[in-house]
C-alpha cells in the first residue's frame, strides 16, 4: 500500500509539472521553437503573458515564466530577428485573460 501511494504521489508531481509553462531561453537555435516577438496583435499566432508565478503558468500556451535552466523547463526557446525564421510568432500581452492562440499552429501544446 505505501508503494502504490509513493507511486500515485510521484505521478501527480509529474504531471503537475509537465503543465506548467517553463520557457528557457536557449541560446541554441537547433534544440528550440524560434519565436518571432512581432510589434501586431494581428500577425501574432500566439498572445503571451509573461507570469512572475511559476504556478499561475499552467495549462496555457501563452502564460510564460521564464527559468534559468533547460532542466527545468517545459519548452525552449531561441529569440529570431525575422519572422521569416519564426516557428512561431507572439505578441505580449498584458493581461492573464488575453493570452492564447490567436491562430492554429503546429506547436500548440508544446509551451504547457
Amino acid at each position: 500500500m505505501k508503494y502504490l501511494l509513493t507511486v500515485i504521489i510521484s505521478l501527480l508531481i509529474t504531471t503537475a509539472s509537465l503543465q506548467a509553462g517553463n520557457i528557457f531561453k536557449n541560446p541554441n537555435r537547433l534544440s528550440a521553437v524560434k519565436v518571432y516577438v512581432t510589434n501586431s496583435r494581428i500577425s501574432a499566432d500566439l498572445l503571451v503573458y509573461i507570469t512572475n508565478n511559476r504556478l499561475q503558468a499552467s495549462g496555457n500556451d501563452g502564460i510564460w515564466y521564464f527559468v534559468n535552466s533547460r532542466i527545468s523547463a517545459d519548452a525552449s526557446v531561441y529569440f529570431v530577428k525575422s519572422s521569416i525564421e519564426a516557428d512561431v510568432k507572439i505578441y505580449y500581452v498584458s493581461s492573464s485573460i488575453e493570452a492564447g492562440w490567436r491562430q492554429s499552429n503546429s506547436f500548440q501544446g508544446t509551451f504547457q
